[in-house]
This record gives C-alpha cells, sequence and structure tokens, in this order.
C-alpha cells in the first residue's frame, strides 16, 4: 500500500492565524502549550497539520457557521464541534470540479512528523457529513524513515438509513511507534452532488508522547520531530541543525 503524497502546504490557516493575531509574536522556544499546535488542532488558532491541493484554490479551508459562503454550501453545521459556537471555525471540503472531472477523488490532512508515540496513542477527532455513506475516511499511519507497511483504519462507519446531520466523534487507537512517523487522515469521495456538506474539526492525538521522551535532551534543544538534542544556541540561527527544521521553522 502506497501512502499519499501531500500536494502542497495550505497556507489558508496560517494567513488567518498571522491577520488575526498580528500583535502576538511567537515565543523563542517551543513549551507544552506550543506542542499542541502539533498535536492538536481546532482551527481557532495555528494548525501544523498539511492540507491536499487539487486545483488552484484549496481542498479545504477553514469557515464559520457566521460566514455567509457558508450558507451556500449546503446542509452546514449551525455550531463548530470544538467551541460549541455559532462563532467558532471548522475545516470545510471544498471539492472542485476538475478534481472529480480528473478522477482525483483523496482528500487528505497529514500531520507533522512525531518522534514515535505511547502504546495508548490515540487520534480523536470530529467528523460532520450532511448525507450518510458520502466517502470514506481512513486513518493512515506511515513511517517516514523506513520501506516500513502503512497501516490503515477506517473510522466513519456511519450506516446508511442515518439522516441525522451532526458532528460525531471518531476515535482511533494508534498505539505504540518506536520510529517516526506522519499521522494522514484520508478523505475519498467523488462528491459529485450538490449542496452536500464535509467538515472536520477537533482533531487531537491524546497520549502520544513516548514515555522517555522528555528525558531525552535534559536542558538541551529536543528536536520534536526526532530523537537529536543540540544546544540552545543553535536555536534560529539561520541554519538548519534538527533533522527535520525544527530549530528553524514557526518557533523563531
Amino acid at each position: 500500500m502506497k501512502a499519499m503524497e501531500v500536494s502542497c502546504t495550505c497556507h489558508a490557516l496560517l494567513d488567518r492565524f498571522q491577520e488575526e493575531h498580528s500583535d502576538q509574536i511567537f515565543s523563542h522556544h517551543l513549551d507544552s502549550e506550543d506542542d499542541s499546535q502539533i498535536t492538536s488542532c481546532d482551527f481557532e488558532s495555528l494548525c501544523l497539520w498539511t492540507l491536499s491541493n487539487h486545483s488552484d484554490q484549496s481542498d479545504w479551508s477553514v469557515v464559520s457557521p457566521r460566514q455567509p459562503e457558508s450558507a451556500q454550501v449546503g446542509l452546514m453545521p449551525v455550531t463548530d464541534h470544538s467551541e460549541g459556537s455559532s462563532d467558532g471555525h471548522f475545516l470545510l471540503l471544498s471539492s472542485s470540479p476538475a478534481a472529480e472531472a480528473s478522477g482525483r477523488c483523496d482528500y487528505h490532512l497529514t500531520s507533522p512528523v512525531l518522534p514515535g508515540s505511547d502504546r495508548h496513542c490515540t487520534l480523536q477527532m470530529a467528523l460532520y457529513e450532511s448525507h450518510p455513506g458520502l466517502g470514506n475516511l481512513t486513518l493512515l499511519i506511515k513511517p517516514v524513515l523506513s520501506d516500513s507497511a502503512v497501516h490503515s483504519v477506517v473510522l466513519n462507519h456511519r450506516k446508511r438509513d442515518d439522516q441525522r446531520a451532526k458532528w460525531e466523534v471518531l476515535e482511533s487507537v494508534i498505539g505504540q511507534v518506536d520510529e517516526p512517523f506522519e499521522v494522514t487522515l484520508l478523505y475519498t469521495s467523488c462528491l459529485g452532488e450538490d449542496g452536500v456538506t464535509v467538515a472536520l474539526d477537533s482533531l487531537e492525538l491524546i497520549d502520544c508522547e513516548s514515555e522517555h521522551q522528555d528525558a531525552i535532551c535534559g536542558e538541551s534543544f529536543h528536536c520534536v520531530n526526532s530523537e537529536v538534542c543540540i544546544d540552545p544556541s543553535q536555536v534560529c540561527n539561520f541554519h538548519t541543525d534538527c533533522p527535520f527544521g525544527e530549530d528553524e521553522g514557526f518557533i523563531c
């Protein structure tokens, strides 16, 4: 089985975050609160997951139930899931006619590289589908430094006779992974029908930190996506020292 390649990084979340939080500056080092940007996405602030893009416009967009364009999509949630508010935000799938015409009906989100995980590691998220049986939502777990097989789990098993359009909380155990890996959420469907809605919210990786991770580096800087430790003076010095570039990324 082959992992889906990410087409490009969607800048919509970053642009919206910078506009709404232009008066805030990221701290020089990641603290426990900043780590949540890697392990969770509520779409109220910066999300570091990578989104697929099959056209000039992103497959995904961050919207609020109050936005005028939301009313044109179809049967929309009246609130987001993470805030339970009509002022909240969620991730909406916007299938392009060009993508469907070309037969490209796979839409995905990929997490940052995780250094490994504990046996209790679990992915939890909320899915909204306006119609039952629109498509399949699959969790892919892909090691990044080896040719290990991709592990996949189908998350949504909603019955076709369930006509209720509502947020549904889905959960899947990832378990222990002893090497760096990525998590990809893959939604497969040629939506075709007008007025259908597929949305995601409240993505969270729970209890995924390896038991030994905090003790790896002591007072040195821990490259979050690997087990490499570097001197704090090497962080944000315009030279990439971490294998995946965390020392010169969003923390700077």
